[in-house]
């Protein structure tokens, strides 16, 4: 039996709660450990701490703690250059990523939660073309350019992306068309904040998700969640996204300039729309998924810590 302790700040939990996140056959990451990991908090003892982004562990030194980078260099220079130094890899006991790191132990795409939606939304009626619900930080491209050290990361940021493609799709589709969310955005197609997420997404057949940066494997939830709503997401991010997702189940944005991409999705032929909902489906519903899931990300920790057993 391992006793594993997370780092509290901002992150309680969150190791737990991903190993207990459903895919879409029910299936659980928790499941495969058995009664082979515990998990303890405040100061109760424990064999390895799991620290997000840095944060210290309460009663587990360093290199007795596994180093988790949710987000890519560009997000923060507070954490995003430092945890991204050779030296600080060496010191933790292992590494895991969320992109790819030349010198990390395990990369894994996050776990996604919203597989069970997929009952309720997938078949919703959707009565609108498109959307983009995403809150963009300017400030973290601006605080990257205050240190020449972490500048280089900037190249990968696509915080400016997001912006004018947003102006552009508002521009040339209008507010009838397409309507952002989060924020900050063009006002005319600004739609504000929401209540529901969910309900929100699943009118729309086309859901447009950049990530905020663009680094091999860094594969979040911005495609997926379109997917479990029965939207077809337009996306934009890792270079290497067909390692990911196959084609025909999203509309890769690097294939078209915002004109075309615009004109494809709104003429897009009924039959050419539903093949693409058919792969969607086959997609999220198999194993075809599993790297997103719950399940696939609990076994990569355990040949961590098998590693360092």
């Amino acid at each position: 039996m391992i006793r594993i302790k997370e780092s509290t700040k901002n992150h309680q939990d969150q190791l737990w709660r991903w190993f207990n996140y459903e895919d879409a056959k029910g299936r659980k990451g928790i499941d495969e450990v058995g009664e082979d990991i515990t998990f303890v908090r405040g100061t109760e003892e424990a064999d390895i701490g799991v620290s997000w982004h840095g944060a210290p562990v309460q009663s587990v030194s360093i290199p007795k703690c596994i180093l988790m980078k949710n987000e890519p260099p560009i997000y923060n220079v507070f954490f995003g250059r430092n945890l991204s130094d050779e030296r600080f890899t060496k010191v933790y006991a292992s590494v895991m990523a969320s992109h790819k790191l030349n010198n990390g132990d395990a990369y894994y795409n996050i776990p996604r939660y919203e597989f069970p939606l997929i009952k309720k939304y997938f078949e919703k009626p959707k009565t609108e073309l498109l959307c983009m619900m995403l809150r963009n930080k300017p400030w973290s491209y601006r605080v990257n350019s205050l240190d020449y050290k972490n500048r280089n990361y900037n190249r990968n940021s696509l915080l400016k992306y997001r912006k004018n493609m947003d102006r552009a799709l508002c521009r040339i589709l209008g507010k009838n068309k397409y309507h952002s969310y989060g924020g900050p955005w063009c006002k005319e197609c600004f739609h504000g904040e929401i209540d529901n997420k969910w309900e929100v997404l699943s009118k729309y057949k086309f859901i447009f998700c950049p990530e905020n940066s663009r680094f091999d494997g860094y594969v979040t939830e911005k495609p997926i969640q379109p997917m479990c709503m029965g939207s077809i997401p337009i996306y934009f991010g890792a270079p290497d996204i067909y390692e990911y997702l196959p084609k025909g189940t999203f509309i890769d944005a690097d294939k078209f300039n915002v004109k075309e991409l615009a004109e494809y999705i709104k003429y897009m032929p009924h039959s050419e729309y539903i093949g693409y909902l058919k792969r969607i489906r086959k997609f999220i519903t198999t194993d075809e998924s599993k790297r997103f899931t719950s399940v696939e990300f609990t076994n990569k920790f355990m040949k961590v810590l098998e590693k360092i057993e």
